[in-house]
């Protein structure tokens, strides 16, 4: 159990946090205007089937790229940092794909 603690506003609080936590925390609003709005839904409608029914789902995948261009990702390759945050899979209930430019950058 964490440490009690009190701050000179007179505010108690615990320490010892157990949880994930991220420095993209302003995300979880432009996450829930995503799912609210069925973008991701619309995304497993109309992009074509993949192949595996293994890693993201084609609404998760946009999901990550619209995340990753939100908080200034310029390439591919900046996906890395997002999958990195273990605060971030927690906040998106998934782990970001780390994809390579001719994996993700294919259309078939």
């Amino acid at each position: 159990m964490g440490r009690r603690r009190q701050d000179s506003l007179g505010i108690e609080y615990i320490g010892g946090m157990k949880e994930e936590s991220t420095a993209f925390a302003g995300l979880v609003l432009l996450l829930d205007v995503f799912r609210q709005s069925g973008v991701g839904e619309t995304a497993e409608r109309v992009l074509p089937q993949k192949r595996s029914p293994k890693g993201l789902t084609q609404g998760q995948m946009v999901e990550a790229f619209v995340s990753l261009s939100s908080l200034g990702g310029e390439c591919v390759e900046d996906m890395d940092r997002l999958r990195q945050d273990r605060g971030l899979e927690a906040l998106l209930g998934y782990r970001p794909t780390g994809a390579r430019p001719p994996v993700a950058g294919r259309v078939s």
